[in-house]
Parts: C-alpha cells; structure tokens; sequence
C-alpha cells in the first residue's frame, strides 16, 4: 500500500458542477494498493460514498506502450464512470480523469510495491482489428479448447470479452487472431473435429471465427479481459 501525494489538479471545463469538482479531489486523498486482480483506493475521508474504490483490473479502456487506463464507476453521481491512467515508465505515476479531451485531470504519485509484468510491458500494445459475436453454446466451446490448449492461447490483454444478448462480443488482437485461426485450421484439416462427438458444433465456431468482422479503433471501454490466457 503506498500514501497518495497529489501532484496538480485540474478541474477541466467539462465537469460543469461545483459540487462534482468538490467531490472528486477527494478520491486522491488517502492511500493506493494493487495485487494481480485490483487496483484498490482507500479515502482519508470515510465519510463519503467511495470511501473504498476497487478498480477490477480486467476493465481496460487503453492500454498504450506509454500507459494503461482502467475504468470503473462510482456510487456518487448515480454511477458517474471514472477512467484510472497508470504509467508504465514511470511506474508510481497515476491520473484520475473523465471520457473527454477537457475533463477534469487529478495527477498523483503513490509506489504500491506491486508490478505487473504482463500488462506493464512497455511493448505491451495489441491492436483490435477482428470482432465477432459468439452466444453461450459457442462460448463454452472456444472456452472448454483455450483450457484444454487445442486452441491457441492469447497473452493476457489480446483477447477482451463484452457481454452481448445472452453471449458476447469478442475483440481479437491483429496477431492473435491469425494465430488463433491458424491452429483451429489445423485442428480440422487433421481431423480432430472428425473425431468429436460435436463435429457440427466445431465446424461452425470455426466458420464463426473465419467470418469475424474486420474493425478499426472499436469502442472497448465495456470490454474485460477474456478469462484464459498465458
């Protein structure tokens, strides 16, 4: 856990409430800690309704050679969406910001001992270019083969999921779609599917796959990490 120290303030002009601008500065003023799934902040004031913010880390908006931005709500505001920028050089950087060039910006510094190698990668920068709809049949299909790695697994952040009519968009980096392809083609040209009790239901997540939509710059920011990676 490391105390926060407020770097500079900035209320913007899209932030138009007193009350709101008030209220926010607040949420940098006490203590940050990070493990693996979370990014938690703890307020000096435990008066107010955000006393306590747990930021699930599998909630990416950007992830950038030169930062990561988390997104997550707050009870204040009727649910008002906050995006966390974390810096990846310098790694006790943080920034508290709104979806807009002229929201608010609250700059901080705080060392909360943990690193995370996987997604602090400065290297780390996938680029979502291929999307499909699955529903939860052909969910549980691609799920139950990344578990078992007849499918290629995706490195943690190249795969993002978003919940979508009773199944879900799936957001497939550049590169690891064309891995993910590769291996269930050649899955099928050598006959594993033959093999299965589900041949049909094989064939056509691959079908799905090959026909996934060609995207640029999607909107991700209700998407989360896909839950089996490396």
């Amino acid at each position: 856990m490391g105390k926060i120290r407020i770097i500079s303030k900035d209320r913007g002009s899209y932030e138009s409430t007193s009350s709101t601008w008030e209220y926010l500065p607040k949420l940098a003023e006490g203590d940050i800690s990070e493990n693996e799934k979370n990014i938690i902040i703890k307020t000096v004031d435990n008066t107010i309704a955000d006393n306590i913010i747990t930021i699930n880390k599998e909630y990416i908006y950007a992830n950038t050679p030169e930062f990561i931005t988390y997104r997550f709500y707050l009870k204040y505001g009727g649910g008002l969406q906050i995006l966390l920028k974390k810096f990846k050089e310098h790694k006790t950087s943080y920034e508290l910001t709104g979806f807009y060039a002229d929201s608010f910006k609250i700059k901080f510094e705080a060392d909360t001992g943990f690193v995370d190698n996987t997604l602090n990668d400065p290297n780390f920068n996938p680029t979502f270019t291929k999307k499909q709809f699955l529903d939860g049949q052909e969910l549980a299909l691609l799920y139950q083969a990344l578990m078992k790695e007849l499918f290629a697994k995706p490195k943690k952040g190249y795969l993002l999921f978003e919940t979508h009519n009773g199944g879900g968009n799936l957001y497939f980096d550049k590169d690891y779609f064309n891995e993910l392809k590769s291996s269930i083609d050649e899955k099928f040209h050598s006959g594993k599917f033959a093999e299965s009790n589900a041949e049909y239901e094989w064939i056509q997540l691959k079908k799905k796959i090959d026909n996934s939509e060609n995207v640029i710059n999607p909107n991700i920011s209700n998407c989360r990490i896909y839950s089996v990676s490396l």
